[in-house]
């Protein structure tokens, strides 16, 4: 009967990964836009260097200070009222980026950009710690997370082509046609799968909550690994064009292999961390490879070789690409489904602060010092990242019981 239950429940669960890998890609839509139709917004809209960068900037920082209070709206909102918002936000940036006519135009939808990423975790958490029962989370973050490649992918390919057929506005136009599918597909799933009030097989662990020094413990390493991965994915086509002196066109295809391997690896670690008795142990363990990765790289700066640069990118696509997957189904294995939006809010933030902070340190290091000395900087954050799970045990424990009253028991609004 088992197995029966098992298989009926296999389409549900499908269904409910599209919706997911649609509405965790909604977040990325505008800032990957952007990249992709970097050339021909700096030549429109006259855009220096600084002020071209500047708006992936403002969209981290947007998503930093907003991932709090939208991870707490969350938990309080319908998942129906989570899905019009988060999409409300990604249409207001497609349109205000496509309406753009300067610089400022730009930082407007890159508020609503980073409204959009600050969202997107918090409300695609929270719909799968109460609609998914334990041992299959993983396995759904690790899907719902590939959203964020697979836009990656969609944008590089379609926003420039809109722009040869039509214009760069039309790029962002079809972002937002993209967004209206996305909002269309998860309305349909909420009308015929309303929204839970629970897992569908609740935890034996009873009531807990949240203490804040080891969710703490775990913004720290979302910290530290938004500045390894932005400062890799930012810096390494540059390093490989100026300090391995390979060709413009080979240098970019760092970010192709960095995409590529990130996409299996959070497919592969999303399946394998809810396997682990303690949650520490796989973050112990990509701390130690992408420690691994960094030293390749820095390797192949100090010695010249190519094979160590490329054998580092993979490994660290591998590995430090899917430290958001596992911190995500960590929160879910060890926060109540109720508190699941705040928490993963503050990872989220601490997340995009190290996004908006990576590129612009190892910048300023690497312009006094070189690029060995920016290695330097990523194998000391890797060294810090080991210790995060020290801090989990005090994660959450175990709260008082409470006796159940007829407000606990209705059921939860789904409008």
């Amino acid at each position: 009967m088992t197995t029966a239950v098992a298989r009926s429940a296999t389409p549900g669960l499908m269904r409910l990964g599209v919706v997911l890998t649609l509405a965790t890609g909604i977040g990325p839509l505008l800032t990957t836009g952007v990249s992709a139709l970097g050339p021909l917004l700096a030549r429109d809209l006259h855009l220096t260097r600084l002020e071209f960068g500047s708006f992936a900037v403002v969209a981290c920082v947007s998503a930093a200070i907003l991932s709090t209070p939208l991870g707490w709206a969350a938990d309080r909102l319908s998942q129906r009222t989570g899905i019009l918002m988060l999409h409300g936000f990604g249409l207001c940036a497609m349109v205000a980026a496509a309406l753009s006519q300067s610089m400022a135009g730009l930082w407007v939808s890159a508020v609503f950009g980073g409204a959009a990423l600050g969202l997107a975790n918090p409300l695609t958490n929270g719909m799968v710690a109460l609609r998914v029962e334990p041992g299959r989370r993983g396995m759904l973050v690790g899907v719902k997370q590939t959203g964020v490649q697979l836009i990656q992918v969609f944008t590089s390919l379609a926003y420039p082509l809109a722009a040869t057929l039509v214009s760069w506005q039309a790029g962002f136009l079809v972002g937002a046609a993209v967004t209206l599918l996305s909002l269309w597909v998860a309305l349909h799933y909420l009308h015929v799968r309303p929204q839970c009030t629970a897992p569908p097989r609740a935890s034996r662990n009873g009531p807990r909550r949240v203490k804040a020094i080891g969710l703490a413990w775990l913004v720290a390493y979302a910290f530290l690994s938004g500045v390894q991965y932005q400062t890799l994915a930012t810096y390494l086509p540059l390093f490989a064009f100026e300090g391995l002196h390979l060709r413009a066109e080979i240098a970019a295809l760092c970010g192709v292999v960095l995409g590529v391997s990130g996409l299996v690896s959070r497919l592969v670690w999303g399946r394998l961390t809810e396997r682990f008795r303690a949650p520490g142990v796989p973050l112990a363990l990509i701390a130690v490879f992408s420690a691994v990765a960094v030293g390749l790289v820095a390797g192949s700066s100090l010695w010249g070789t190519q094979v160590l640069m490329w054998t580092g990118t993979a490994l660290y696509g591998l590995s430090g690409n899917a430290a958001m997957v596992i911190l995500l189904t960590v929160v879910m294995r060890l926060v109540p489904g109720s508190q699941a939006g705040a928490a993963t809010g503050r990872i989220s933030m601490g997340l995009f602060a190290g996004f908006a902070a990576g590129p612009v340190l190892f910048g300023l290091l690497t312009d006094h010092s070189g690029y060995a000395a920016g290695w330097v900087s990523l194998l000391a954050a890797s060294v810090m990242m080991i210790l995060a799970p020290l801090g989990l045990r005090r994660l959450a424990v175990p709260d008082q019981p409470k006796k159940q009253t007829a407000t606990d028991l209705r059921p939860a609004d789904t409008h």
